[in-house]
């Protein structure tokens, strides 16, 4: 009797489907390997500490890599994160003092619009109702004036949690879009109290204003600030 094809081995067919089986576990051994290689190198990244850029007093940044910065200056950073530095604080008052008070009638819309915006939601609806009842953007249009500030003096008077009190001096100069005029001149001092917020997209330097006073250098001013900064 001639032997069957069953006893002669399995056909060519399943030899093929058994060939291509250990290639497809090679090729996902491999994609397993390329995974885990992967995650390590991401919680290798994620562990490692990032490397800082120190801000002078001048507000030039310096690139300074962990490796080489010190133990003590890691640490005060630390401690500081989230917190503006001083430089911070004076560059974002004076960028709001100039669009508050720098008042140009051909810009008044765009700049009132960015003050708002740094503002606290209830204190910006108060000032921007109070803007509405009394036709503020109205008549500063109509005035077709410029003008120009020279800040004399910008400090940090106190800290207190996540809120910041800062003055501002400056003097302030009046004068007509069109004409040769004079102009008029005067001294002005805002208060701000700035709140501490997340850093993000519309609020980059982790600031937002909280209360702000203006007027003429006075006690009184002073004294209303410091109370809402203590609150």
């Amino acid at each position: 009797m001639k032997p069957t094809s069953a006893l002669r081995g399995p056909p060519a067919v399943w030899t093929a489907f058994a060939q291509q089986g250990r290639w497809k576990s090679w090729v996902l051994l491999a994609q397993f390997a390329v995974i885990a290689s992967l995650v390590a190198i991401c919680i290798t990244i994620a562990q490692r500490p990032a490397d800082l850029i120190v801000v002078s007093e001048d507000g030039k940044g310096s690139y300074v890599e962990t490796a080489s910065s010190s133990a003590a200056l890691q640490s005060f950073l630390r401690e500081q994160h989230g917190k503006a530095s001083d430089v911070t604080l004076s560059a974002f008052t004076q960028h709001f003092v100039r669009l508050t008070a720098a008042i140009n009638s051909t810009t008044i819309d765009e700049s009132w619009a960015e003050a708002l915006s740094l503002m606290v939601a209830p204190l910006s609806q108060k000032i921007q109702s109070e803007a509405q009842a009394q036709k503020l953007l109205e008549t500063y249009r109509l005035a077709q004036i410029r003008t120009e500030l020279t800040f004399t003096s910008v400090e940090v008077i106190e800290r207190r949690g996540d809120k910041t009190h800062v003055r501002a001096r400056i003097q302030r100069h009046k004068e007509k879009l069109v004409g040769t005029g004079v102009g008029s001149d005067d001294a002005l001092q805002v208060d701000l109290v700035l709140l501490n917020v997340p850093r993000g997209r519309a609020h980059p330097d982790g600031l937002e204003v909280l209360d702000w006073r203006s007027g003429p250098p006075e006690a009184s001013l002073t004294r209303a600030v410091s109370t809402e900064v203590g609150q």
